[in-house]
C-alpha cells in the first residue's frame, strides 16, 4: 500500500444496537484483498436502511456492533486487492462508487442466472450493513459492483446513486420488463430520496409521471425539480377516487384508466392502498419500501383487477453505471443536506426530520 495512506482513520460507528447515536472512533485503515478496492471517501449517503442497521434489524444477516454505517460510498481508489488489480477494470486514482453487495460467489443459481451480486445466496457481506461502510475516511468496496463516476458529478451527488439511485432505476427497469410501454404512466408513492430521483429518471425516459406523498415538503420539492412530474397528488387532501380521475386525464386514449405502474416507496399501509387504488386494471405494483409489518393487498385487486406485484432490490452493476451516466448526461440531481463526519448527530436528526427534503449526505472533501 502507498505510504500516503495513513495507518488509522476516523469512523462513525454504531457501538450498541437500539441507539441512534454514532460514536466517532479512531480505527485502523483496512487493507484491500482479492477483488476489493480501498477508496478515500468523498461522500457517503445516509439511508433509511442505516436506521435499520442501528436498530439491529439485520442481526439475522450477521450484522453486529461495532459497525461503521453507510452503504452509499463514493470516493477515489487509493489501493487495490490483487484480483482487482489483475482485472484492470479501474485504476488507482479513479473516482468510483459501489453497491453494498460484497464478495458474490459467482457459483450459486442466482449468480449464474442474473450475472450479478444482487441476489447471491453466498455473499461475503454487505457494506455498511454487516461489514464496515462509508462513514469513515476510507472504505473497502467490491470492485465488481463499482461504477466509474463522471467528473461532472460531485461525490455528494454520486453517493445517493449507490443505493437510492440504482434502486429506483432498477424499479423502473423492472416495470419495463413487466410490460410498462414507452409513453406509459408511472407513479411514485413517496417523494423522498428515491422518489424525487425516480420522478426525474422516468421523465427523461419519456413516461407520464405522477408523484404522490402525504407531506407538503416533498411535494413542494418535486414541483421544483428540473424534471417535475406531470401530476402531483397530496394523499391527505384528495381522495383516491378523485385522484384517479386526474391520472386518467394524462392519457385519455388508454383502455383502462390509472397508472400502468406504481412504485411503492413509503412504508405506511395507507400509502400502499392509495397507490393500488390508482393502478389501472392489469397494471403493476413494484414494492421497494421495507415496512416492518409487511404489506397487505386486497384479493379483489390481485384477482379481479389482475394487479401484479413484484419486488425490487438495488440492481446489477451495469444498472449502477447506467444510473450514474444518465444522471450526468441529463443533469439529474438529488436535493441534498450535507454534513461533516463530526456532525453525525445532525445527520441522524436531519434524516428523521418530518420536514426532510431529499437526501442526507456526509461529505469529506
Amino acid at each position: 500500500m502507498s505510504s500516503e495512506i495513513p495507518k488509522t482513520m476516523k469512523a462513525a460507528r454504531v457501538l450498541k444496537f437500539g441507539e441512534t447515536k454514532y460514536s466517532l472512533e479512531e480505527v485502523e485503515v483496512p487493507k484491500p484483498k482479492g477483488y476489493a478496492y480501498l477508496i478515500k471517501m468523498g461522500a457517503a449517503g445516509f439511508c433509511h436502511t442505516d436506521s435499520m442497521v442501528a436498530n439491529g434489524e439485520f442481526e439475522s444477516m450477521g450484522s453486529k456492533p461495532p459497525i461503521t454505517g453507510s452503504h452509499e460510498p463514493a470516493g477515489t481508489i487509493v489501493a487495490m486487492g490483487e484480483d482487482a488489480e489483475k482485472a484492470g477494470k479501474h485504476k488507482v486514482g479513479d473516482r468510483v462508487g459501489a453497491e453494498a453487495m460484497f464478495g458474490a460467489c459467482g457459483k450459486c443459481p442466482d449468480c449464474k442466472t442474473f450475472g450479478d451480486a444482487t441476489y447471491c445466496t453466498d455473499l461475503q457481506g454487505m457494506v455498511g450493513i454487516n461489514r464496515d461502510g462509508g462513514f469513515a475516511e476510507y472504505c473497502i468496496i467490491d470492485s465488481r459492483t463499482a461504477a466509474k463516476l463522471p467528473d461532472s458529478l460531485s461525490f455528494a451527488q454520486c453517493a445517493p446513486l449507490m443505493c437510492a439511485g440504482v434502486t429506483i432505476y432498477n424499479s423502473i427497469k423492472k416495470a419495463e420488463a413487466c410490460g410498462l410501454k414507452p409513453g406509459g404512466t408511472i407513479g411514485f408513492s413517496g417523494l423522498g430520496a428515491l422518489g424525487h430521483l425516480g420522478v426525474q429518471m422516468a421523465k427523461v425516459k419519456g413516461y407520464k409521471v405522477v408523484g404522490i406523498d402525504a407531506r407538503k415538503e416533498p411535494i413542494e420539492l418535486a414541483g421544483q425539480l428540473k424534471y417535475p412530474p406531470d401530476l402531483l397528488l397530496n394523499a391527505t387532501e384528495i381522495k383516491a377516487e378523485d385522484a384517479l380521475k386526474k391520472v386518467a386525464e394524462l392519457d385519455k386514449e388508454k383502455p383502462f384508466e390509472g397508472l400502468d405502474a406504481a412504485i411503492l416507496l413509503a412504508d405506511p399501509q395507507e400509502s400502499v392502498d392509495y397507490a393500488v387504488a390508482l393502478t389501472a386494471r392489469h397494471g403493476l405494483v413494484v414494492a421497494v419500501s421495507q415496512p416492518q409489518a409487511g404489506f397487505t393487498f386486497q384479493f379483489v385487486d390481485l384477482i379481479f383487477r389482475d394487479i401484479r406485484v413484484v419486488g425490487s432490490l438495488l440492481g446489477p452493476q451495469k444498472y449502477l453505471q447506467e444510473t450514474v451516466d444518465l444522471c450526468a448526461e441529463k443533469g439529474i440531481e438529488s436535493t441534498l443536506s450535507t454534513f461533516r463526519l463530526e456532525e453525525m448527530d445532525k445527520v441522524v436528526e436531519a434524516a428523521h426530520s418530518k420536514t426532510k427534503k431529499g437526501k442526507t449526505v456526509v461529505t469529506f472533501d
